[in-house]
C-alpha cells in the first residue's frame, strides 16, 4: 500500500465514521437542545474505535512515511553558519575544560576580596552617620 493511498483511506474513513453517527443522532433527536453535543461524543467514540480496530495498517504506513520524511531533512544552513557553530562548540568546550581545571583556591580568594570590600563599604557607611 502506498503512503498516499493510506492517507486518503485513513482520512476518509475517520471523517465518515464521525459524520455518519453525528448525522444519525441529529436526525433521531431533532428537538432536543443537546443533540449536537451527544452527536459529537458518539461520533468521536465511533471514529476512534474504528480507527483503532480497522485502520492500524494505515496508521503504520503513515507513521513510516512521517519518520522517513523526518530523517531526510537536510541541514539547510549556509556553510559559514555551520563553520561558526563548530567554532562556538570548540570555544564552549575549551571554556568548560578550563573551568573544570581551575583550582578551588582561586575561587576562595575572590570571595575573600568581596567580603573585604563589603566590610570596607559598611565601615564607610557607618562613618558617614
Amino acid at each position: 500500500m502506498t503512503a498516499t493511498r493510506a492517507w486518503i483511506i485513513y482520512t476518509l474513513t475517520r471523517l465518515g465514521s464521525f459524520v455518519v453517527p453525528f448525522v444519525a443522532i441529529m436526525l433521531i433527536l431533532p428537538d432536543w437542545q443537546w443533540n449536537w453535543l451527544v452527536g459529537i461524543a458518539v461520533g468521536a467514540v465511533v471514529s476512534a474505535s474504528i480507527s483503532q480496530i480497522f485502520l492500524s495498517k494505515h496508521r503504520a504506513v503513515m507513521a513510516e512515511q512521517m519518520a522517513a520524511r523526518r530523517s531526510e531533512k537536510a541541514d539547510h544552513r549556509a556553510p559559514i553558519d555551520i563553520e561558526e557553530d563548530a567554532l562556538l562548540d570548540e570555544y564552549e568546550a575549551a571554556q568548560a575544560e578550563s573551568a573544570a581545571t581551575t583550582p578551588p583556591a582561586a575561587a576562595d580568594e575572590g570571595s575573600a576580596t568581596d567580603e573585604t570590600s563589603a566590610t570596607d563599604e559598611t565601615s564607610a557607611t557607618d562613618n558617614d552617620r
